[in-house]
């Protein structure tokens, strides 16, 4: 994997995957299945709009085990009121570490802001998932 990629491996592992944490599913806020529309800045660079039917407790599951795979384990998540803290320190094909904030705003919108240092790099990114309706039947 090349200097260059790493960070973005990071970044999309921590963030496309839409709810990164190491917490038991009952740790977490209901956050309601349905369409979210998932805005995304990475370094200050606004990322096209993405949107797709999903639930974001088996997307923090499914991103749990692709963290594993790579190398990285996951500090206990931290919860104060409606913001939890986690941390992921990475020694596999992706070498970092980042801190993920997530601030949850009711069933249906939440905000990350994950921060670290990839191979050496500052990392930074915002995502803000909206949930904006029921998936199509």
């Amino acid at each position: 994997m090349s200097q260059r990629s790493i960070p973005r491996t990071l970044a999309v592992v921590a963030v496309l995957a839409g709810f990164p944490g190491a917490a038991a599913p009952d740790e977490w806020p209901t956050l309601r299945q349905g369409m979210w529309e998932f805005r995304r800045t990475v370094g200050g660079s606004a990322m096209a709009p993405v949107t797709r039917c999903t639930q974001p407790a088996d997307d923090m599951r499914r991103q749990n085990e692709v963290l594993q795979k790579v190398g990285c384990k996951l500090a206990p998540t931290k919860r104060s009121g409606n913001t939890y803290t986690v941390q992921a320190e990475c020694s596999g094909a992706v070498q970092g570490r980042q801190t993920s904030v997530i601030t949850v705003k009711g069933d249906g919108e939440y905000r990350i802001e994950v921060r670290g240092d990839v191979g050496g790099a500052p990392t930074e990114e915002t995502l803000v998932a909206r949930r904006i309706g029921d998936c199509a039947k």
